[in-house]
This record gives structure tokens, C-alpha cells and sequence, in this order.
């Protein structure tokens, strides 16, 4: 008998899984009995089907194994002269794949102590510029003074605006409008993307809880939220 899994996927589970998650919009809501029966015939059904289409599948992958046997040495023979390689070589690498990949399970001491070290040592950095991000920080707000005084020149501004003036305020509303425009379009994405992945997964229309979803269609719905959140601090 061959080792290892050959053509197989190891996906035939979550393939009946997802396709089982259909029958949530019926089961969703249903008595215990209903429920159970809905998901009994779906079963039943899918036993069916694949029975049905059975001897197609194993006929097919029957051909294909036999073109990957017929096919695959005359193609390994091909371009093995010259390399002098034997077929015993190609256990043995094998074998030492096997053997890397098991000893890249855990990470060596030495590489441990070595990450260690770098983040003690970029903490001690990071001591050493703080006093230079002070001396950055005041640099800056010279820079953006010297800005500020280039913008109000070509503005014509004699005094500096004040929080009081309209001038000030009409410039702050039009930001703010700005601000909600693009959390709004953001938002607007955010939905056609959500309703994509609850499509693609079957879980659209079934009334299941937020925290039995994906991870990835929990990552939308907390940026949903959180875009939300921001369009509602913006209107007030």
C-alpha cells in the first residue's frame, strides 16, 4: 500500500458543510422535529446525488491516475540523464523533507534568544529617541507655522482665524462633510462586501448568530461597526 493521501483534497467535509448551510434558512426557526427532519433530508439527498454520480467520480479519477502513471516516469526519465539520479534518491529526499519539516515545528533556542536580544535591544533605542522626538515635535510645529503663515498669504488673511470667525467655521463644516462623505462611501463597500461573504458562505437570509460566523465575515462586521460608529460621531 502507498503512503501518504494521493489526489485527495481533504476538503470533502467542509464542501458538505457549506452546502449544508442552506438548510439553515429553513431550520433556523423550526421545532426541534422539523429541524431535524429538514437536515435528514438533506442527507438523504446529497447521499443520493453522490451515489448517483459515483461511478462517473471514480471512473474519472481512475483515468487520471492512470495517465499521472503512464505520463509521470517517461517524463522523469526524460530528464534524468545526465544528473545520474537513482530511484532510491528520490525516497531519500523525501525522507529528509519529512525530517526538515519536523524540525521546523518548533524554533531553535538560539533563534529564540536571538529575538530576544533585538527587542531589548530596539527598546533601548527607543529610550535613546524619545529625547530626539521631542526636539522632532518642536521642529514641526515650526514647520507647520511657517505653512500656516504661506496659506494665510495667499489667502489674503490679515489676522489669524479664530474657532469664532465664519470664515473658520465654513472651512471646518466643508472638512466635516468631507470626512462623512468618504466614511460613507467606506461604509457603502463595506455592506456589498458583507453581503458577498454571507452569500458565498450560505449563511445570507438564516438569522444565525454573529459569533458562530467566519472569522473573515466577523473582521467585516466589526469594520461595519466601527464605520458606523464613526459616521454617528460625525453627525453629532
Amino acid at each position: 500500500m502507498s503512503q501518504g493521501f494521493g489526489l485527495e483534497d481533504l476538503e470533502t467535509c467542509e464542501h458538505v458543510f457549506l452546502a449544508s448551510n442552506s438548510v439553515t434558512q429553513l431550520t433556523r426557526h423550526a421545532t426541534q422535529f422539523h429541524r431535524r427532519q429538514f437536515i435528514d433530508m438533506f442527507f438523504c439527498q446529497c447521499d443520493a446525488e453522490k451515489y448517483k454520480h459515483l461511478g462517473q467520480f471514480l471512473l474519472n479519477n481512475y483515468k487520471q491516475v492512470l495517465e499521472i502513471l503512464c505520463d509521470t516516469p517517461v517524463h522523469i526519465q526524460s530528464l534524468l540523464p545526465g544528473w545520474h539520479i537513482s530511484d532510491a534518491q528520490f525516497s531519500t529526499w523525501l525522507q529528509e523533507e519529512h525530517k526538515y519539516l519536523n524540525s521546523k515545528k518548533s524554533k531553535p533556542e538560539k533563534d529564540i534568544l536571538a529575538t530576544h536580544s533585538q527587542r531589548k535591544q530596539t527598546r533601548a533605542t527607543d529610550q535613546a529617541r524619545l529625547c530626539q522626538v521631542t526636539h522632532d515635535a518642536w521642529e514641526g510645529v515650526v514647520f507647520l507655522q511657517k505653512e500656516l503663515e504661506q496659506v494665510e498669504e495667499k489667502l489674503d488673511i490679515g489676522t489669524q482665524w479664530t474657532p469664532e470667525q465664519p470664515e473658520y467655521q465654513r472651512a471646518a463644516d466643508y472638512i466635516h462633510t468631507c470626512k462623512f462623505q468618504v466614511a460613507v462611501d467606506k461604509l457603502e463597500g463595506l455592506v456589498v462586501q458583507w453581503l458577498f461573504e454571507l452569500t458565498k458562505a450560505n449563511v445570507s437570509q438564516t438569522g444565525m448568530d454573529i459569533e458562530t460566523l467566519h472569522p473573515g465575515i466577523l473582521l467585516i462586521y466589526k469594520r461595519l461597526q466601527d464605520a458606523h460608529a464613526y459616521i454617528q460621531g460625525t453627525t453629532e
